[in-house]
C-alpha cells in the first residue's frame, strides 16, 4: 500500500486502549506500536469488494512489536479474535521455550555457573511468556492481588 493510500484511509481507524495506552491488548507487554484492525491491506481489499454500508469498524490498538508483527496478515478485525491468533502464533514461535523441561534446585546446582545462569534466564523467559499467554486474565488477577 502506498503512503498516499495509507493516509487516505487512516482516518477510518478509532484508537481503543482498554488496558491503557501503553499496554499491548494482546499480551500485556509494553506497547510500542499500534495495530490496525483490520490491517490496512485488508481494509483496502474490503473497500474494493464490499459496499461501504458493510465495511467493518476499524480500530487502532496499542500493541507490542512482536504481536503487531505476528498479526501482520490477520484479516480478522475483532480484538478478542486477534488476541487468539496472536497467542497461537506466540506459542508456535516460542515452542521450544514452552517445551523446556522444569529444573529442580539440586539439578541447577550441579551445573557450571554460566550454564546455570543461562538455564535460569530461559526459565524466567518461559514464565514471562506464560504470563503473556494468560493475558488478559493474568492482568485481572494481578490487579485483584495488588
Amino acid at each position: 500500500m502506498t503512503r498516499r493510500a495509507f493516509m487516505e484511509h487512516h482516518w477510518m481507524y478509532e484508537f481503543v486502549a482498554p488496558y491503557g495506552e501503553y499496554v499491548c491488548v494482546y499480551c500485556g507487554e509494553s506497547a510500542d506500536s499500534r495495530d490496525h484492525a483490520p490491517s490496512l491491506a485488508s481494509l483496502h481489499r474490503i473497500m474494493d469488494t464490499v459496499p461501504s454500508s458493510e465495511w467493518p469498524r476499524c480500530h487502532l490498538y496499542p500493541s507490542c512489536r512482536e504481536c503487531n508483527m505476528l498479526l501482520n496478515d490477520c484479516a480478522d478485525h475483532t480484538m478478542v479474535n486477534r488476541r487468539g491468533v496472536a497467542h497461537k502464533r506466540l506459542r508456535k514461535r516460542h515452542k521450544r521455550l514452552l517445551e523446556m523441561p522444569n529444573w529442580e534446585p539440586e539439578e541447577l546446582s550441579d551445573l557450571s555457573p554460566r550454564l546455570r545462569e543461562s538455564v535460569e534466564a530461559s526459565l524466567r523467559q518461559r514464565e514471562r511468556l506464560r504470563e503473556r499467554l494468560r493475558f488478559p486474565m493474568y492482568a485481572v488477577l494481578s490487579r485483584r492481588t495488588a
